[in-house]
């Protein structure tokens, strides 16, 4: 018996943890299904939204060709921006979950990347100027092949979001470098926010990610919205991250490389 006693606890043990690991892979698959179930029922909501949107859209443009007061036209106005706002996080919604699936296309073209963020900061003047920011750009013409359309909401993802974190009347810097090192070009938006804390650098990209709590510092509108920079630079080949700015704020900086990397297309 003496003898038998490790071989019959050894057993027992191997039992009792076959058990274990059996309901762990039955409550992963049912997590599983619940997180396929929560994504399609989104993906459901988000695509109906979209036309009740669009329709609000028109209704909002078709006021302005009437005579306005200033009154109503500050109305009309705040009314559009913040429509189109929620239309850019309807597409967020969609998109990330393209992504994520390898259901998005990526169409890649020669573009001019200054002439590019020059137009997406133009769509935003009249929230800059109501809020009172200063947008100082700095940077000069440069070809890169990627999908205009999606570079194009990346860089007014992050202009909404730094402008969202910037006080009134406050500044926010944006820079286009090419490296030639490195062989790609490099965008940077940096505001005079809170800031982002080293230990949520990374974690701010995350799908969802909020800060709780009343020390919370920053917050995206919807969760999705960095999380959608992320995957469209990365499927280019470039690399995000935020970073401390001279402003004590937060810096968001985007590479777009020159060579695709193997299996980027």
């Amino acid at each position: 018996m003496e003898h038998l006693a490790p071989y019959i606890y050894a057993t027992q043990t191997k039992d009792v943890l076959e058990r274990k690991v059996r309901k762990l892979e039955e409550t992963n698959k049912r997590l599983m299904k619940l997180d396929e179930l929560r994504t399609n029922l989104v993906g459901f909501i988000v695509h109906d939204l979209k036309g009740p949107i669009t329709t609000i859209m028109a209704n909002l443009d078709m006021l302005n060709y009437e005579p306005l007061t200033p009154q109503q036209f500050e109305y009309v106005n705040l009314a559009t921006e913040d429509v189109y706002k929620m239309q850019n996080m309807v597409m967020n919604i969609l998109d990330v979950l393209k992504l994520e699936e390898g259901k998005i296309m990526i169409y890649r073209e020669e573009t001019d990347i200054y002439t590019l963020v020059k137009r997406e900061i133009t769509s935003l003047k009249n929230v800059l100027s109501r809020r009172n920011i200063e947008l100082a750009f700095e940077g000069s013409s440069h070809i890169c092949y990627i999908d205009e359309n999606l570079i194009g909401r990346v860089v007014t993802n992050l202009l909404r979001n730094a402008i969202e974190h910037s006080p009134d009347g406050g500044k926010i810097r944006l820079n286009i470098q090419y490296h030639d090192s490195q062989k790609e070009t490099r965008v940077s938006i940096a505001d005079q926010g809170k800031g982002v804390p080293d230990d949520l650098k990374e974690k701010i990209f995350d799908k969802f990610f909020q800060v709780e709590g009343e020390t919370k510092q920053r917050k995206t509108s919807t969760g999705l919205g960095l999380t959608f920079c992320k995957l469209v630079v990365n499927a280019h080949g470039g690399d995000i991250w935020v970073e401390d700015s001279e402003d004590r704020g937060a810096r968001f900086v985007f590479t777009l490389p020159e060579t695709l990397k193997e299996g980027i297309h």
